[in-house]
Parts: C-alpha cells; sequence; structure tokens
C-alpha cells in the first residue's frame, strides 16, 4: 500500500486519490482470495474421497497438496510441497520481525520495560526456541498446534 501513488492534487493531509485506489487495490486482493478459498473448498471436496480428510488420512490438513501428488504426480507435487514451506517460511519470518518490532513497544505500556527487549538477536533465539518447544510439546501435529494457538477450535 505505501506503493500507491496519487494523483497531483493529492496532499499529505488529503490523500484523496491514494485512499480510494488504495481501497481498489485492497478489495480486488480481497475478491481474487475470496474465489481461490471458494474454488478449492469446492473442488477438494469434489475429488477427494471423505475418508481421507479424516484423522490420519492423507489429505488432512493438506487437501490442495494431497491433489498435487494425486493427480499431476509426484515431482509436481514435491514441487508444490517445496513452494508451501517457503511461503509458510517467509510467513514466519515476518510474523518473527513484527513481534520483534512490538515487543519494545507495548511492553512498557504493562508496566514492563526491559532492556533485554531491544535486543534483536536474543529475542530472535527465545521466539525460535519457544516455536520449537510448542512444536515438540504437541509433537509437530498440526490440528493440536492450532488448538494452542485458537483455544475455541478445539475438537473432542
Amino acid at each position: 500500500m505505501p506503493h500507491v501513488q496519487g494523483d497531483r492534487g493529492d496532499t499529505e493531509e488529503r490523500p484523496t486519490v491514494r485512499i480510494r485506489d488504495t481501497r481498489k487495490l485492497l478489495t480486488t486482493a480481497a475478491v481474487i482470495m475470496s474465489g481461490f478459498l471458494i474454488c478449492t473448498s469446492f473442488i477438494t471436496t469434489l475429488l477427494i474421497p471423505q475418508d481421507e480428510f479424516k484423522a490420519g488420512g492423507q489429505a488432512n490438513g493438506r487437501a490442495l497438496a494431497y491433489l498435487a501428488h494425486h493427480y499431476l504426480g509426484s515431482v509436481f507435487g514435491s514441487v508444490y510441497d517445496a513452494a508451501t514451506i517457503g511461503i509458510l517460511w517467509f510467513a514466519g519470518a515476518s510474523a518473527m520481525a513484527g513481534l520483534l518490532n512490538l515487543m519494545p513497544r507495548y511492553l512498557p505500556r504493562y508496566g514492563m520495560a526491559p532492556h533485554w527487549a531491544r535486543a534483536v538477536r536474543p529475542m530472535v533465539l527465545v521466539f525460535t526456541l519457544i516455536g520449537f518447544l510448542v512444536t515438540w510439546i504437541f509433537d509437530a501435529d498440526v490440528d493440536a498446534q492450532g488448538g494452542a494457538y485458537a483455544p475455541g477450535c478445539w475438537s473432542s
């Protein structure tokens, strides 16, 4: 969004065209993502047997990867898996960057102003160790970890 440019008449105080164009950009992105979600839900429901979605099934938690391996071959499926891992890795790095920016800024609001929160490298190690600890505690089970991060979604 910072790259969206306005017209010559836009000012810092009233960036009218920039706001309008940013709204168009976000709406377009939301429509595209919604379309992808609806299409993938529909396609996976039609092409994957119901038993494969159950716990222990090959499509449990990885429906599109299952389809990639099943219909497009193991080479394409492996490339799809590698691309998914890369995307998740970059998402994790982005989340880490966000945490490193938020920690020193918001801890003082809660009466905590530790000097160690400004040390970036130790905080990266702490967050990485917490991630590994959560993965180890839940035996790398994606469903169990999802329950840990979203307690309202625990399944019985």
